[in-house]
């Protein structure tokens, strides 16, 4: 609710200045994806470019954990002002880098700001009249979707008609915008202080866990699986991932409650959030590389990246019907039917194009059922949180899911690089370029498909409910 002591904003000018802050994450966030097939083009190192997409999610799996606690603590409008900075900072660094490896530190950068997003939904109910809150949040949520596709395209008109540096040039830009805006509309939150203190080891410790397990699967590219400072590598991460969990479960106001996960809906629920990370998220890096590839590969079809990005929009806008249908579907028979009919859509949209790649009007018609089976999905899997969680647990328990979904991104980025390059083609015509290969795309998008199938097979585990528990529909 409004707090009466602090200056007030019209809600017009506050949703506008909330808008455009999710404006910056959809961009930022969308725009590598259509970017890609170039990046690799020019600098030769597929793995490598692959961290272009992991590195953001990476960070942006810390920032998220962390960005709701000091945002309580240091006023979430202030909080927001610095994410704008490290968005603007990350595009500085990526635009002037002078190596692939310097763009990678400018997107890790970027990827902090992706705390934007919860931190505006926290000023909607900050800031807004109580009866109004709702219809703020419908509205961000609604942005989030459509934005996340304006990324992807708008990355693609940029590399078709400008050089790369243009997307880090208007990106910065973008984030400068949007922080004159918030110091122009948006008062410092009041700062609240809170007898709990931060749970700093607990970030320090998440990280670098995952960052060892996502090196050594680049390594493992070039060196093996069987190569000892691979395999000690996901030993040495692995361990520090037990350590942590450890830490958490023990700590009486842990960063990621892991102690939730002792509850069988949530666990399952978790596990599918996993699995919709590696394998569900990673639509775009996928099928954007496929769109984009050569026809005398024998499976691209040869788009431009604003064409292929544009063929995406279709499939985001299919989230803004899917997800109240989820929340009507939850409310009649609970979550665990709207979660078996999302998986089932994806199931048979990623076999079906696992099998039918070659043709234009069929990947798009398979984008849209897929946009319906993905958006289902997402909302009904917080459904399933919403139901299994006591009510002063929501937040915090929706934010671990959103945790382990970007951290499952981030792997799944590379973990999908690494198959769609494991075996390649090169140009005959001794130009550059190095492609997936027919048999790549068919390994990895049955891969997909079968990661689907199990989330399918986890949700059926989970038991009927007699009585549907009230719903909230929020979509990917």
């Amino acid at each position: 609710m409004m707090n009466p002591s602090q200056k007030p904003v019209s809600e017009l000018s506050l949703m506008a200045v909330l808008m455009l802050a999710v404006m910056v994450v959809g961009f930022d966030g969308g725009m590598m994806f259509s970017a890609m097939p170039t990046m690799i083009r020019l600098f030769g190192d597929p793995v490598v470019a692959g961290w272009l997409i992991t590195a953001y999610f990476l960070t942006a799996a810390g920032s998220c954990a962390v960005s709701s606690r000091l945002g309580d603590l240091y006023g979430r409008g202030r909080v927001l002002r610095w994410m704008f900075v490290m968005a603007i900072l990350g595009s500085a660094i990526a635009a002037f880098a002078p190596t692939l490896e310097w763009i990678v530190v400018g997107r890790a950068l970027q990827g902090i700001s992706d705390a934007i997003l919860p931190l505006t939904f926290g000023l909607a109910r900050e800031r807004l009249p109580e009866h109004r809150v709702p219809h703020g949040i419908s509205y961000l949520s609604g942005a989030g979707v459509i934005f996340a596709g304006l990324g992807v395209f708008l990355g693609g008109v940029v590399v078709d008609n400008l050089s790369w540096h243009a997307l880090f040039y208007a990106s910065g830009m973008l984030g400068v915008v949007a922080l004159l805006a918030a110091e122009l509309v948006l008062p410092p939150s009041k700062m609240e202080i809170k007898r709990e203190a931060l749970d700093i080891i607990g970030g320090l410790l998440f990280l670098p866990a995952i960052t060892l397990v996502l090196i050594a699967i680049t390594n493992a590219k070039k060196a093996g699986w069987h190569d000892p400072a691979v395999l000690a590598m996901i030993g040495l991460g692995l361990a520090l991932m037990v350590v942590w969990a450890r830490y958490e479960s023990l700590h009486p106001n842990p960063l990621i409650d892991v102690r939730q996960f002792r509850n069988w809906q949530i666990a399952i629920t978790n596990l599918n959030m996993i699995l919709f990370g590696l394998a569900t998220s990673q639509l775009m890096l996928v099928l954007l590389l496929l769109l984009q590839q050569p026809k005398w590969t024998g499976v691209g079809l040869a788009l431009s990246a604003t064409l292929a990005g544009a063929i995406k929009i279709p499939s985001n806008l299919t989230a803004l019907i899917t997800a109240p249908w989820c929340a009507r579907l939850t409310g009649r028979y609970g979550a665990r039917q709207a979660a078996l009919y999302g998986l089932a859509f994806q199931t048979v949209g990623w076999a079906m194009l696992t099998g039918i790649h070659d043709s234009l009007p069929a990947v798009v018609a398979l984008l849209i059922f897929l946009g319906v089976g993905t958006s289902m999905t997402y909302a009904a899997l917080a459904n399933l949180i919403v139901e299994a969680i006591p009510a002063e647990r929501t937040s915090e328990a929706i934010g671990v899911m959103q945790v382990v979904r970007t951290t499952t991104t981030a792997i799944g980025a590379q973990v999908v690089t690494f198959l769609l390059y494991s075996s390649t083609l090169s140009d005959p015509s001794g130009g550059a370029g190095i492609y997936p290969s027919p048999w790549s795309y068919k390994l990895t998008l049955g891969a997909i498909t079968c990661a689907v199938f199990v989330g399918l097979l986890l949700t059926y585990t989970l038991p009927r409910r007699s009585t549907a528990s009230p719903a909230v529909a929020i979509s990917s």
